[in-house]
């Protein structure tokens, strides 16, 4: 009998599965997990009317969290409320430009953490593998 392990999820996020070697099934098809990022499963997918303007996510509706959210700039759509979900848009051009500071700032606290590594291996004596 083959070992019966989880298998790692494929390109399109199916995972393959080990059988048994005494058992033998015909042409079996992966499943995929339901995703929120499959408008087949997507709650909030008829309310996504303007993609090309609008950068859309699903919001929790407590007020802290909602607070938060509107300071950030998200627009509630209201009539989209799905459990304690509602879906946010902001406009697509804020959303890049939030983005690309967050991975600047990203990008700048791994760079010190990485020269703050060196500097600290350099008064020790040790050596690392990136001289």
């Amino acid at each position: 009998m083959s070992r019966i392990v989880p298998g790692k999820p494929d390109e399109t996020g199916a995972t393959p599965l080990y059988i048994p070697d005494d058992v033998r099934i015909g042409n079996p098809t992966p499943v995929r997990e339901p995703s929120l990022a499959s408008p087949q499963f997507d709650p909030f997918n008829e309310f996504k009317t303007e993609p090309d303007k609008f950068h859309y996510r699903g919001l929790n509706t407590r007020k802290q969290n909602m607070a938060v959210r509107k300071a950030e700039g998200y627009e509630v759509i209201p009539e989209s409320e799905f459990g304690d979900l509602v879906l946010g848009k902001i406009p697509l051009d804020l959303h890049k430009r939030r983005e690309q500071a967050e991975e600047v700032k990203t990008k700048r606290s791994t760079k010190a953490a990485v020269d703050q590594f060196k500097q600290e291996a350099a008064q020790l004596k040790v050596k690392t593998f990136e001289e």
